[in-house]
């Protein structure tokens, strides 16, 4: 059976944090790394717009000037979630939906589990208000 090559995954692009879409041609997507989480947003149409996203992103997060592809442009800091959503209206494609993190459905599970000792103490009546 022939063995298909993997694309290959962008290791650098032309500003920090800024790299090509390989999904789709001719999009750019910017990463940024907040508190030892990575965030991705793509669908840029040019690099120059990318990168400004990404030092919007890294002002808000208060990263250092050094890590800024534009330090001597003033740009209006923006979160991810505002710059997804921003994308988002410009493109005219849906927000992508949030997904349950791991922490949020093992909590889920921890409550579920403790009501149901609870429904087993108390001969299936919830006493909880």
């Amino acid at each position: 059976m022939p063995v298909t090559p993997k694309k290959p995954k962008p290791t650098s692009g032309p500003f920090r944090g800024v790299y090509p879409y390989v999904y789709r041609k001719g999009e750019w997507r910017i990463l940024i790394v907040v508190r030892n989480r990575a965030h991705s947003i793509s669908g840029y149409s040019t690099a120059v717009a990318a990168a400004i996203a990404y030092d919007r992103a890294a002002r808000y997060y208060g990263l250092p000037e050094a890590y800024l592809n534009f330090p001597d442009r003033e740009h209006e800091p923006a979160s991810i979630e505002d710059l997804r959503h921003e994308l988002t209206l410009e493109t005219g494609r849906r927000e992508p939906t949030t997904k349950a993190t791991a922490v949020e459905k093992s909590t889920a599970r921890a409550k579920r589990s403790l009501l149901d000792k609870l429904a087993r103490r108390t001969r299936g009546r919830y006493l909880l208000k």
